[in-house]
């Protein structure tokens, strides 16, 4: 218990000194801030009551909580999300911290068992973009829960290409019905545009209508 106090004190002294320093505080500095501090006010308020323990253990986690949370400008689901952050591996966790991982997707994936973090790891050290989308890391966390997240569906859920919508442009044929008759198909009308366009794009036509676009 004396130890717990001890990482407890050391940890909020080191982030009381950081805010004396520097504006921005290391989102693992908070994370471990509040983990010590959790685990400290459980320690003092431990019961040798193993039923009563049992009973009211959901109830004394949220107070503890609600009294961490008076003390901070952070809400409670913030706090809890920045203790859930410790789960995350170190070289992870230093990946939030430069920013290269967003803070709810880290969140997320902080459910991961320590060999999927690294595979994941891993496998973003060869990506030019380190950082996984939300869709993406809860598709992973609800595979790992499930038991079933290899090195191979890890590779293949960050490294599949998200489908872009495509563009539909769409053209009243009462604006160029002077210039087809009606016999032309649409799939016609749109070769000759496509053709039309080409050959606009390839002459000085191209600055003017750079020029109308910008006006």
């Amino acid at each position: 218990c004396g130890n717990l106090m001890q990482r407890c004190i050391k940890a909020l002294s080191t982030l009381a000194y950081n805010l004396q320093q520097r504006e921005i505080i290391l989102p693992s500095e908070k994370a471990f801030a509040y983990k010590y501090k959790f685990e400290a006010m459980k320690s003092k308020g431990k019961r040798n009551d193993l039923t009563s323990h049992q009973v009211g253990e959901k109830l004394e986690r949220k107070l503890s909580v609600m009294r961490v949370a008076e003390d901070s400008s952070d809400s409670m689901n913030q706090i809890l999300r920045f203790v859930r952050l410790t789960n995350l591996s170190s070289q992870m966790l230093e990946k939030v911290d430069e920013k290269k991982l967003s803070f709810v997707p880290a969140v997320e994936l902080s459910y991961l068992k320590k060999e999927e973090q690294n595979n994941l790891f891993d496998i973003l050290n060869r990506e030019e973009n380190f950082s996984v989308p939300l869709k993406q890391a809860t598709m992973l966390k609800g595979i790992s829960q499930n038991g079933d997240l290899s090195y191979e569906k890890i590779d293949k859920i960050i490294t599949q290409k998200m489908k872009q919508p495509s563009k539909v442009i769409k053209l009243s044929y009462k604006k160029i019905k002077e210039y087809f008759p009606q016999s032309v198909s649409p799939k016609e009308i749109e070769n000759v545009v496509v053709k039309a366009l080409k050959a606009w794009f390839g002459n000085d036509n191209k600055m003017n209508l750079e020029d109308d676009i910008e006006r």
